[in-house]
């Protein structure tokens, strides 16, 4: 069984919250694992500055939001063919596998443009090619693409 767990990284200094456990960022960063939450208490929690929020589903897909004055600036799902068909297995719309795997190439350089104006806008230090081959990446435990973009960016040492 795979993990299924909510994170919100975000600048800040909080010693605790609540349910909320502390992983490594770098300094003036924090990066925080939570149960799976809800929409709403991990919006609460991205608060209003530059955040980048994650949940795993089994460690089989991990969505990564990117965040900035409590609104949504991107958002890019690893392991999306099982959120495909986790979404098609609840009779959502669900997009089809073969043309997820022929547009990623694409679909993952157009989005790390935004991650890098996300990434400068923060502060921090990221560039196209790399965010692009992270987001390329295909990761066997889906967690491990956060880590790699909180890496990319420079929130995490890699």
């Amino acid at each position: 069984m795979g993990k299924w767990a909510s994170y919100v990284v975000r600048r800040g200094d909080d010693e605790e919250l609540d349910d909320g456990y502390r992983l490594d960022a770098v300094e003036g960063w924090q990066w925080w694992e939570f149960p799976v939450l809800d929409e709403e208490p991990l919006v609460q929690l991205v608060g209003t500055g530059a955040a980048i929020s994650a949940t795993v589903a089994d460690s089989d897909m991990c969505v990564v939001t990117g965040w900035d004055g409590g609104q949504e600036q991107w958002e890019w799902v690893f392991g999306e063919v099982a959120y495909a068909e986790a979404a098609a297995a609840e009779g959502l719309p669900a997009p089809d596998p073969e043309e997820l795997a022929e547009t990623l190439p694409e679909r993952a350089a157009a989005l790390a443009v935004a991650v890098v104006e996300w990434a400068k806008a923060a502060g921090l230090s990221a560039d196209v090619p790399t965010v692009t081959a992270v987001l390329e990446t295909d990761h066997d435990i889906a967690e491990d693409g956060l880590q790699a973009v909180l890496g990319a960016v420079g929130i995490v040492d890699n």
